[in-house]
């Protein structure tokens, strides 16, 4: 058996393969490349063509679901890395967890014996009808691969514990709704080189579209169906950001616009929005022109608009694409921008909204964390793997940052660390201290909370699975965090 470290393209060996046998599955099936390296592959002629490709093919499973969480994720999970890619996009989800509302159909059917050519290539449109009563929140997919032999493997929600590190797909709704057994409904499925996504249909017409320019949270939380559908939201949001006091101008300073737009729509006169993506300042001018709002739009300090207003609000959701997600990162980003702004603005009156964040330090028990991060055997199928335990046990001491709603686990103890002054100058060095948290837990982490009815991203938690009672924490200028046990495991 020989085994390739590096592109097939630079394999030397004495003959063609005879056998080639491929672990690129994802949580998503695609994802790790597996289509693009059997194309090499195979046109190499690294593999004979009458070569046995293991897994030989795979097919793909959806259904609709009901599950809160679902509908409010913040984005496709890329490995950890929280950005907003543009069109619909799919994120690792527990589908065990959520309510299922209609049976499992296929949708899909991949050959890896003859893989696709690159580019997108649509599945069949499947009819079916809804079996209970509930929100809509998510399309969901599962799938599984067939090995030969008789064999195969999947990432069901039933699947053997030694599959557990796959976890099933979920593509949120534009904006969830709420339906009827007996409907009739269609789902096609469209895939790539890594992605699936869905089109869903009703006999309203489309639901949700693959063509979308953004499944994100952020966006989907406020696109424009969104926003025509849930009038209440903007309401709310545009209240904890004016508070009252419609003749300020606002200035939104985080991913989307999405303050700035909420207020427009209440009735502010002027909004400014920092848009340092070009997505973002797409998604948002296609919003504005939809409701007929006029949204001045900058990617750059340098380029902010003039303006002679008195009153000035900095606002904003404080989540950043581009920051994986990182709760602290974004607070930070959130606040420098808004320092940045109060210099420009000297001797004006400037509020900023939300005017306060606090760093929670929390303790969380939790079986299902434990069983999805429990440290590696020594061996697997009876394969050595001794350095990659060693390397995992590491690794359990660094922050890893994962979303809580995608997991049962309670938190059974928590103190606040440190206190955000957004409305103050940006600190000038980094934030240091000790925690005391004195209770058993299966893991400690750090999660941020705002003030003035912003919700922020309080599922989404810097987690350390290497836990103690006492930690030493430090938190980068730049969103660098550490965790340290002073007592317990270290």
């Amino acid at each position: 058996i020989n085994q390739m470290s590096r592109r097939s393209s630079r394999w030397r060996g004495h003959r063609s393969i005879c056998a080639q046998v491929c672990e690129l599955a994802d949580h998503g099936l695609l994802g790790e490349g597996l289509l693009p390296t059997l194309r090499e592959v195979l046109a190499s002629g690294t593999a004979s063509k009458d070569a046995t490709i293991i897994p030989c093919g795979a097919y793909v499973e959806a259904a609709l679901f009901e599950d809160a969480s679902l509908a409010k994720r913040r984005g496709p999970d890329n490995y950890r890395r929280q950005r907003c890619r543009g069109g619909a996009a799919c994120a690792p989800a527990r589908l065990g967890n959520a309510r299922r509302l209609t049976p499992y159909v296929r949708v899909l059917d991949l050959s890896f014996s003859s893989p696709p050519a690159r580019g997108a290539h649509a599945g069949a449109k499947v009819d079916l009808q809804v079996q209970k009563r509930g929100r809509v929140d998510a399309v969901g997919y599962r799938w599984r691969m067939d090995l030969g032999f008789g064999e195969g493997v999947s990432n069901w929600e039933d699947a053997d514990d030694f599959q557990d590190h796959w976890w099933q797909m979920a593509q949120p709704l534009d904006a969830p709704f709420d339906i009827g057994p007996g409907v009739p409904f269609s789902l096609k499925a469209t895939h790539t080189d890594t992605d699936i996504v869905f089109d869903v249909f009703f006999d309203a017409g489309f639901v949700t579209s693959a063509a979308a320019l953004c499944a994100c949270g952020l966006h989907v939380g406020y696109s424009t169906g969104r926003l025509a559908s849930l009038p209440s939201d903007h309401r709310a949001l545009a209240a904890s950001c004016l508070r009252g006091d419609d003749t300020a101008e606002v200035w939104d300073v985080g991913d989307g616009a999405i303050c700035a737009l909420a207020c427009l729509r209440a009735g502010c006169d002027n909004a400014v929005a920092w848009c340092a993506d070009a997505r973002d300042a797409l998604h948002a001018s296609n919003v504005a022109r939809r409701f007929e709002v006029a949204l001045s739009i900058y990617s750059d300090l340098s380029e902010a608009p003039s303006t002679d207003a008195e009153v000035i609000v900095l606002t904003g959701e404080p989540f950043y694409h581009d920051l994986e997600g990182h709760p602290v990162a974004c607070a930070l980003r959130f606040w420098r921008r808004c320092a940045l702004l109060r210099e420009l603005f000297a001797g004006r009156r400037v509020r900023v909204a939300p005017g306060r964040a606090v760093v929670v330090a929390v303790a969380i028990r939790s079986s299902d964390l434990s069983k999805a991060y429990a440290p590696l055997p020594d061996r697997i199928c009876g394969v050595d793997q001794k350095a990659a335990a060693a390397a995992w046990r590491a690794a359990r001491r660094e922050l890893v940052p994962i979303d809580l709603d995608e997991y049962e686990c309670d938190v059974v103890a928590e103190r606040e660390i440190v206190e955000f002054k957004l409305s103050d100058g940006f600190p000038a060095r980094a934030i240091e201290g000790e925690v005391s948290l004195s209770c058993a837990a299966d893991a400690v982490g750090l999660v941020v909370r705002y003030e003035d009815g912003f919700e922020g991203s309080e599922s989404r938690c810097l987690v350390r699975f290497d836990a103690g009672p006492r930690l030493r924490y430090s938190l980068g200028l730049d969103g660098r965090c550490r965790l340290d046990v002073v007592s317990g495991s270290d």
